[in-house]
């Protein structure tokens, strides 16, 4: 936990198509070896005529204090850009680097992205590349020291007839691939679907997926919550596998509905069946709720195992700007509970009063397995409560 001092942002526009934002905040030192740091990030954005716009941002870490030294630092920067193309077309990309002292090259990283939206068709086609010691300390990245690609193509096709009583279908296929710079692909996906929805509002999926997963090092999948000393390995090598995905949608307007999802194929050299059922509820237009279960059956030649998600969502709107949520879930494969309360009155621009409770209780504290120890005599691994206003001011 790294405690917060203090900090400020600032948001907003300059006229009419300026958009800038400044944040800064202050951590203190956490522990014997983590130093104070000072973060910053400023964003400034133009927006251009027929959703074009030109932007750039700049992120930093330093660190303060006694402890640090003169070369503890991080920066980000960034320049991105959109350019609309008739009424459906977009081109849009960033391109970033980062400094980081006893790093030199391969600290780049960029995007390009083509898209194409209509009524009827979904086209798009986008690489990434991010280098190997691209290294954004203030923020979030998903892989480093790859390429990335990805294609899609997704059609609408309303019915004209009354042809078995469908509304409309929607065939798509996407692929999604990841290679290292040494040309290892770590990550292939390509699906093929088509939704098939009825005029009633039920709707069905039917999806095939071709998979590759290319894995350097060995690593646990599995540890046994009750046996840790139990772990089930899945080593080196690159795994080909086929899947077949199903999904079922009663309709979502009626007070009760439910959605199916089952997905069955190959997984790391054996085999993997998901099943998500859920069970929706409404009563009038206030008051939503859904119970789901994620349950993953995996057989490999280390060995087999079954994990299971419980999750259950409530949520009652007072009105349309003032709502109460809650999201409770048990995770058997660690044996631990969470609880999200959020309560939001929203003002204009987003603006207004957050109040958040969070609770995660499991077993790394105490004996805390179903059947031995309610929850209630779990000792909290985690909580916290936020509390967030903001209001909208206008400097003109």
């Amino acid at each position: 936990v790294i405690p917060i001092l203090f900090g400020a942002r600032l948001t907003g526009k300059l006229g009419n198509f300026n958009n800038v934002g400044i944040l800064n905040m202050q951590t203190e030192r956490a522990g014997g070896s983590t130093p104070p740091n000072n973060y910053t990030v400023v964003r400034y954005s133009r927006e251009l005529p027929n959703r074009s716009s030109l932007g750039g941002i700049f992120l930093t870490r330093q660190a303060t204090g006694g402890v640090s030294t003169p070369d503890d630092h991080n920066e980000t920067f960034a320049i991105d850009g959109k350019l609309g193309l008739g009424e459906y077309g977009l081109l849009s990309g960033y391109l970033a680097g980062t400094s980081t002292p006893g790093l030199s090259g391969d600290q780049h990283a960029f995007k390009f992205d083509a898209n194409y939206n209509s009524p009827a068709w979904r086209l798009r086609s986008s690489y990434a590349e991010v280098g190997e010691n691209f290294n954004p300390e203030v923020g979030f990245l998903r892989r480093e020291g790859v390429r990335e690609l990805n294609l899609s193509v997704f059609h609408t096709h309303r019915m004209t007839g009354d042809f078995l009583g469908l509304h409309e279908i929607r065939p798509h296929t996407s692929f999604e691939a990841f290679w290292d710079f040494e040309g290892f692909q770590e990550t292939g996906y390509w699906h093929i679907d088509n939704h098939w929805e009825w005029r009633s509002g039920h709707e069905f999926h039917t999806g095939f997926n071709v998979t590759r997963e290319g894995v350097k090092e060995t690593f646990d999948i599995y540890e046994d919550p009750k046996n840790p000393e139990r772990k089930i390995l899945v080593p080196p090598g690159t795994y080909d596998h086929v899947e077949l995905a199903l999904v079922g949608i009663t309709n979502r307007g009626a007070p009760l509905g439910m959605q199916a999802n089952f997905s069955a194929g190959g997984f790391f050299g054996g085999t993997r069946i998901n099943l998500r059922p859920t069970l929706q509820a409404r009563l009038g237009e206030a008051f939503n709720a859904s119970f789901s279960l994620i349950r993953d059956a995996i057989k490999l030649p280390s060995g087999d195992f079954a994990t299971n998600l419980a999750r259950a969502r409530l949520s009652y709107s007072f009105n349309p700007r003032m709502a109460l949520q809650t999201l409770i879930q048990y995770n058997d494969s660690t044996r631990s509970w969470a609880t999200n309360i959020r309560f939001s009155w929203v003002q204009e621009a987003n603006t207004g009063l957050y109040i958040v409770y969070n609770d995660s209780r499991g077993a790394g504290d105490v004996a805390c397995t179903v059947g031995r120890l309610s929850v209630t005599d779990c000792v909290p691994s985690d909580r916290s409560l936020i509390v967030k206003f903001s209001k909208f001011l206008s400097l003109n």
